[in-house]
């Protein structure tokens, strides 16, 4: 059993949050280590500890300001650093684990360490809903998500082509999208009507953006071997 957190960023719904909440709740303990496996990142700014199952298995975090979502990422990694983790592992508000997805990507984990592979990020889902990362990337390459250029939507995008280009691997487990996760996709840009007027007005300029950097819009790109990401990171 390793110490370690599965995070959850939270901007609105406490309903799905709960959700996502008992599904790691019932599950995680013949796991972790961690007396509060469960880490909400609160960008409501109002504890919802009240509101939910099993508050003593979490930590809430809440930001003295709201986060974008990369920044909530990157608290995320930050955390779990300093908590001693092996990894940073993390799951959508609005999704919940079923059995078997914990021993699943898991499994992944140790066996690409076992077999040296030099990984960044490990999906169990896609879109990385349930996903973990690797501290050592973000911490050697002194890459972040980068909320300047893409604070929502093609950051992942973006983290992929990047650790590509520097030379580590996005993984995907054994039972990838085989262990169908309960998922409302999007639910904060579906319910919140004023981030969802942001997004519609940013969208295709980050989409802009991304295809400035590397030379196409996702599964278009003609620069993905550019380490520097057409000079927006350090060498």
């Amino acid at each position: 059993m390793n110490k370690f957190r599965i995070y959850i960023p939270f901007g609105q719904d406490v309903g799905l949050l709960s959700k996502c909440v008992e599904s790691i709740a019932t599950r995680i303990e013949k796991f972790s280590l961690d007396p509060t496996p469960i880490c909400i990142i609160n960008n409501t700014l109002k504890s919802v500890l009240g509101q939910i199952p099993y508050p003593e298995k979490c930590l809430e975090l809440i930001p003295p300001v709201e986060l974008q979502h990369a920044q909530e990422i990157n608290w995320a990694i930050k955390t779990a650093r300093e908590n001693g983790e092996p990894f940073c592992m993390a799951l959508h508000t609005d999704a919940e684990l079923v059995d078997g997805a914990l021993e699943d990507i898991l499994e992944r984990w140790q066996e690409a360490t076992e077999q040296g592979i030099r990984w960044a990020q490990i999906l169990q889902f896609e879109s990385g809903v349930f996903s973990m990362v690797n501290l050592d990337f973000f911490y050697t390459e002194n890459v972040w998500f980068d909320a300047f250029l893409f604070p929502f939507y093609y950051m992942d995008n973006h983290m992929y082509n990047i650790i590509e280009a520097r030379g580590w691997k996005v993984l995907t487990t054994r039972l990838w999208m085989k262990l169908i996760l309960p998922h409302k996709s999007s639910h904060y840009l579906k319910d919140n009507l004023v981030f969802r007027r942001k997004n519609d007005l940013a969208f295709r300029r980050h989409g802009d953006l991304f295809a400035d950097i590397w030379g196409g819009l996702p599964g278009h790109e003609t620069n993905k071997a550019d380490r520097t990401a057409s000079g927006t990171l350090p060498t």
